[in-house]
């Protein structure tokens, strides 16, 4: 406000200034994507990342707005953590990153004895086969014992036939299915 004063009177003379500020708030850091492998059979972990850094010619506020805490348990899968950063002249920015859990992938099940060919078993005295006994084998993966089945038509303690016969074993788990094979020869 400007004044001017004469002997006749006072006049003034005003105007306003307005002050915008048109400067977004600056992100000096974000977290990149966070990348996790867990254990087969697990669902979640708990994850910790720094909070964004960010500068404002005025001042500014930061406020989560989609995603999980810091320090919170984030499930299999992917999860999108985004924080926008307003000043008070609503200018705002966002920072936003990804947080992947996955699963540690399971491998198929491995035999650890699966018996070796029998190519020399005699017929038994007066019968047209042989009475063969063995011990059947096992299966495990990285969570331990994996099932097993005989899916041919003899096993331990059968009497099997002349000629050469082939055992079968199979195992299973999520990963896929493996077989321990043999052969078993009885000769006349």
């Amino acid at each position: 406000v400007y004044e001017a004063t004469n002997a006749t009177g006072t006049v003034t003379c005003s105007f306003e200034v307005t002050v915008t500020d048109n400067e977004d708030p600056v992100i000096t850091s974000c977290p990149d994507n966070l990348n996790f492998t867990i254990p087969y059979g697990e669902t979640e972990r708990v994850v910790t990342y720094a909070l964004p850094n960010y500068t404002d010619n005025c001042s500014a506020d930061i406020d989560q707005t989609e995603g999980l805490a810091s320090g919170s348990e984030f499930p299999l899968g992917t999860t999108e953590v985004i924080f926008t950063i307003t000043d008070e002249a609503g200018n705002f920015v966002e920072c936003s990153f990804e947080v992947n859990i996955q699963s540690e992938e399971i491998g198929a099940p491995v035999f650890a004895d699966c018996p070796s060919d029998m190519p020399d078993i005699s017929t038994d005295p007066g019968k047209c086969g042989a009475i063969v006994n063995f011990t059947p084998p096992t299966a495990s993966d990285e969570n331990g014992a994996v099932a097993i089945d005989l899916v041919s038509s003899f096993g331990p303690g059968d009497e099997f036939p002349v000629g050469t016969t082939t055992v079968v074993y199979e195992s299973t788990n999520a990963t896929g299915t493996v077989t321990c094979s043999f052969e078993v020869t009885v000769t006349d």
